[in-house]
């Protein structure tokens, strides 16, 4: 959109820039700059045969609670797995303390940002699973392609 505004032609330029406008009145972009953001998953993380606990979540925070599962094995190839609402990862204690910080950190920027989403008019219950998971695609830079499915939940085998 900045791209139209400073060199569109035919119109795009103007329209860009009212756009732009509208958009800076209407949403707060004093934000830092993602560049500047700190990438959470740098440095080396070490698995161990023991899961140690990372994070607690809220019994109504499943959508919250995958995303920061799924955050930390891709990122880090370390398996998590959960007990009740807890998070465990298998971890040695110097990575378990660094992944609780960057599931402190997942979990309180999710929450907030889907506090203002809940408070936008219009914005229903069904809409939550599909706007935390465009959270966890820009936050792991990850690109769905026209109607690729999103993630389900993993099936449970009946016990017989």
């Amino acid at each position: 959109m900045q791209a139209l505004a400073e060199q569109g032609i035919d119109g795009e330029k103007i329209s860009a820039q009212k756009k732009i406008a509208r958009l800076k009145a209407r949403f707060d972009f004093t934000s830092s700059d993602p560049t500047e953001t700190p990438d959470l998953f740098l440095g080396s993380f070490k698995r161990s045969t023991t899961a140690r606990w990372i994070y607690s979540f809220g019994r109504n925070e499943f959508d919250v609670a995958n995303s920061v599962k799924w955050a930390i094995e891709s990122a880090t190839k370390i398996k998590c797995v959960y007990r009740d609402v807890d998070l465990l990862a298998e971890a040695t204690p110097t990575t378990a303390n660094k992944l609780m910080e960057i599931a402190t950190h997942i979990a309180h920027s999710f929450r907030a940002l889907l506090e203002k989403f809940s408070a936008v008019e219009g914005v229903g219950v069904n809409d939550r699973g599909v706007f935390v998971m465009g959270l966890y695609d820009g936050m792991m830079n990850e690109v769905r392609n026209v109607g690729q499915r999103l993630p389900s939940r993993a099936s449970q085998m009946k016990m017989s």
